[in-house]
């Protein structure tokens, strides 16, 4: 169906986020069935998303060269505004459920927890 598809049109795109949720029989059949179905050129384009362990194995399926990967990892400024941002708005619903020195422990176990990710 799939080689039905992308005769029919000018070009495909797949996106498929968060690739390492999958079950791993899962991943495994979909990116088997990815590789031998498509013949991956100027009509086809696959982007997935995943955590950094994910880019071995999508690279034993399909050749992909180190310009066409991308490695993106969370700016710890940005996570830190995010969370800062949610925690007002928990204290704005419970002003005493948190203190700043709470809020400072926070911060600083998901800032650290995020590195690589």
């Amino acid at each position: 169906m799939l080689k039905l598809l992308l005769e029919q049109l000018d070009g495909l795109v797949f996106c498929i986020d968060a690739l390492d949720e999958l079950e791993p029989q899962t991943r495994r059949r979909l990116l088997d069935t990815l590789s031998n179905t498509l013949q991956l050129g100027a009509k086809t384009r696959l982007f997935f998303t995943g955590r950094p362990h994910m880019q071995s194995e999508v690279q034993s399926y399909f050749e992909i060269s180190e310009d066409q990967a991308v490695d993106i990892v969370a700016n710890a400024d940005d996570i830190r505004k995010f969370v800062s941002h949610k925690l007002t708005e928990d204290k704005r619903a419970n002003p005493q459920a948190m203190n700043e020195a709470l809020e400072s422990e926070i911060l600083t176990a998901l800032i650290k927890r995020s590195q690589g990710m």
